[in-house]
């Protein structure tokens, strides 16, 4: 029996941590007299601080069989948790599961089948599944010593330096790539905030057409916007990144797009739109990349968890995650029983899936609705938030690692890097901002910058 050699074995190494280094509990063995057994090595070993001999617990119990093994201690644990993971699926089915951490009730798959909806009953399913197999997760190692794992190091450097495991997408902001140090960085999570109405969704998207058009999958989970509007900005800012049309803005020239009004609003003119259509039917040729959509109107997108978007990463394999606004997903259970502690569980447990499948994460949230300042004419002027007005969760400043604030007027815009991990923090990103038109664009640096910006933007921050 795997429990019978794995207390053998911590007998005859005197490892007194074995139990607590392999997550070895009492749940985790099926008899009562190995559960007896167990608690008496605890004991044993917190009053003695060492094991007990074999005499000692022969003499204890009858039901102890000394078992001497060469099996390493991995291997006995994944034969314990084997046969645990086979018993308690058994009795979750029955409603008799005996892990205080599974959300099982005391009632038969029979009886579960009869009071709950299908999509419900997965998943009730799927919760009680995953945490048993994170419980039953053999784990071999714990961390990475630095003495000995250099191995580790120096292959995921070469593999980074081939571009195999680590990517970076470049922004559509010249700036922004340089804080960046080149990019947004696979593994990481970088957030938007601004108030309510300044151009956040259209930021993102404008970002996430960067990526597409340089190879990368994106899935943009727009939970405010419906498929045709969103649709529509995106064809607008696609063809003004191409540079299809022109328009003329305080003097100056830029490359513009199909107006984004015309197309949501399905008010083109015939020849303007079948000049439309002719672009739309040809981008499959002119992304290298993917965009990815899921709506607020896209009727088969039910499940708004974090445990839909983990499935959806992995089977489209996708390169970069767009959540706007974050804090309108299913969120989280609030366990600690805080304010905001729905929305700091899921910023957390969002940190760390992004980490583990190695995409870019780009979020959006709200600033707080601060006093407005106006000029002497009237006009409200710019002004970028500062983080003490992150309106939802303190938490998405810690998991981010780029917190950006953003506030647009008329045709111009402001982007501050108001938390980095590499330098520039309070760095001013000046960019035209039209977007029925696509454009959203860096202003170059020089005269036209100054042209377009008569304000003194040292008064901004």
């Amino acid at each position: 029996m795997s429990s019978m050699k794995f207390f053998s074995k911590m007998i005859d190494t005197n490892h007194v941590q074995a139990f607590e280094q392999y997550g070895i509990t009492k749940e985790q063995f099926e008899t009562k007299a190995e559960v007896e057994i167990y608690k008496y090595i605890k004991d044993y070993i917190k009053k003695n601080s060492k094991t007990p001999t074999v005499e000692e617990l022969s003499a204890q119990f009858e039901d102890f069989v000394y078992t001497p093994t060469r099996a390493s201690f991995d291997t006995l644990v994944e034969e314990i948790n084997s046969r645990y993971a086979k018993a308690e699926i058994v009795r979750l089915i029955q409603g008799k599961a005996n892990n205080n951490d599974l959300h099982a009730r005391k009632e038969s798959l029979e009886d579960l089948l009869n009071k709950k909806e299908g999509h419900e009953l997965i998943d009730f399913l799927v919760d009680n599944l995953e945490q048993l197999k994170a419980k039953t997760q053999s784990t071999k190692t714990i961390g990475r010593s630095i003495k000995t794992d250099w191995t580790w190091f120096k292959d995921e450097y070469l593999e980074r330096e081939s571009g195999k495991s680590f990517k970076m997408w470049q922004s559509s902001f010249p700036t922004i790539n340089q804080i960046l140090g080149g990019g947004y960085i696979s593994g990481n999570s970088y957030t938007v905030f601004a108030r309510s109405g300044r151009g956040k969704s259209i930021w993102l998207l404008r970002e996430a057409i960067e990526f597409a058009l340089k190879g990368a999958t994106v899935i943009y989970y727009s939970l405010e916007m419906p498929a045709f509007e969103i649709y529509s900005r995106a064809y607008s800012m696609i063809s003004a990144a191409l540079g299809l049309e022109t328009k003329r803005i305080d003097g100056i020239d830029y490359a513009s797009g199909f107006p984004q009004k015309d197309i949501a609003m399905a008010k083109m003119t015939d020849d303007y739109k079948q000049s439309f259509f002719n672009f739309i039917e040809t981008l499959e040729d002119i992304l290298t990349g993917n965009l990815i959509f899921r709506c607020v109107d896209d009727l088969e997108w039910y499940d708004r968890s974090l445990r839909q978007i983990e499935a959806d990463i992995i089977q489209t394999n996708a390169d970069v995650v767009v959540i706007d606004p974050i804090y309108l997903l299913k969120l989280e259970k609030n366990t600690s029983r805080k304010t905001g502690g729905d929305m700091e569980a899921t910023s957390v447990k969002l940190r760390s899936m992004i980490g583990r499948l190695g995409v870019v994460l780009l979020t959006a949230t709200q600033a707080s609705e601060d006093v407005e300042k106006e000029d002497e004419e009237g006009q409200r002027e710019l002004s970028v938030p500062q983080r003490s007005s992150l309106k939802k969760s303190k938490a998405i400043i810690e998991d981010s690692s780029m917190l950006f604030g953003l506030d647009t007027v008329g045709n111009r815009g402001l982007i501050v890097a108001r938390k980095t991990r590499s330098g520039g923090e309070g760095t001013p990103i000046e960019f035209t901002y039209v977007p029925n038109y696509g454009i959203v664009k860096e202003l170059e640096k020089g005269e036209k910058a100054k042209e377009y910006f008569e304000d003194d933007l040292t008064s901004i921050f």
